[in-house]
């Protein structure tokens, strides 16, 4: 029993992608208990099931070894918390693409675009009837925000420091200069430029909880960030500017998720 405690922490201390899942799985689990996310446990069981069989067979194709994909796991969250469907078949429809585009565009332990984020968008643009998105599923329905919308949102940001300074430490990768800053400063000056007569309540919900957990949990992938600091800035920009585009056409919570 020691010997097995003494793994586990070992594994905590070594392995970022675990520290990773771990929090984001409290928060799928707070999403669902607490806030009343509208997904079933069988959708999200089903989904995490089927992401990690078919990358466990990617990995020992590629390999030849049983390697659990961590990093993979990553696709099952995003999923599971952008992608609303009544329908399972669409949720394995999205996760099965994400993998096999994982595996088949990529350069040098590089991404052609976030392979999940890819495949829940154009799940949501086949499927318009069937798939749908749901930010606001957070206690935010009343257009008002109240004291336990900003504990929650304390404690997504408390989690992201904790494992960017996990990640700094290790890979002595830092995003929040020339990243993360750069993305939610422009994001706030052109909110009240672009659109016209926004108000500041319209903008605490527009910059939600999973407005938050998509800027450090999704635009942060090292496998699509760029490498050098400042092409990051203009990264940033950039995916800021086409969402700005886009808004005008389709809906600005799809607009996020097409820009990355």
């Amino acid at each position: 029993m020691k010997l097995l405690s003494s793994k586990i922490l070992n594994l905590l201390k070594s392995n970022i992608q675990v520290n990773q899942t771990i929090i984001l799985t409290f928060l799928l689990l707070m999403w669902v208990e607490i806030y009343d996310l509208n997904i079933s446990y069988l959708e999200i069981f089903i989904t995490f099931l089927t992401v990690i069989s078919l990358d466990l067979f990617f990995i020992k194709y590629n390999t030849w070894k049983w390697v659990f994909p961590f990093s993979w796991v990553n696709a099952w969250f995003w999923i599971t918390f952008f992608l609303r469907s009544t329908d399972l078949i669409l949720y394995i429809f999205a996760w099965v693409l994400a993998i096999v585009w994982k595996n088949v565009f990529k350069k040098d332990g590089k991404h052609f675009m976030n392979p999940s984020n890819m495949w829940v968008f154009l799940t949501l643009v086949l499927f318009p009837q069937y798939a749908w998105i749901n930010t606001l599923q957070w206690w935010n329905y009343n257009w008002s925000i109240e004291y336990n919308y900003f504990i929650i949102l304390f404690i997504v940001f408390l989690l992201w420091i904790f494992i960017s300074l996990r990640v700094k430490n290790f890979f002595k990768f830092n995003y929040l200069m020339d990243l993360i800053l750069p993305f939610f400063l422009l994001h706030s000056i052109l909110f009240f430029v672009i659109p016209f007569h926004e108000t500041f309540n319209w903008y605490l919900e527009f910059f939600s909880v999973s407005f938050f957990i998509f800027t450090f949990f999704m635009l942060t992938d090292p496998k699509t960030v760029p490498k050098k600091s400042l092409s990051r800035v203009f990264y940033s920009i950039s995916i800021v500017i086409t969402f700005y585009l886009l808004q005008f056409f389709i809906n600005e919570w799809y607009s996020i998720l097409w820009a990355l």
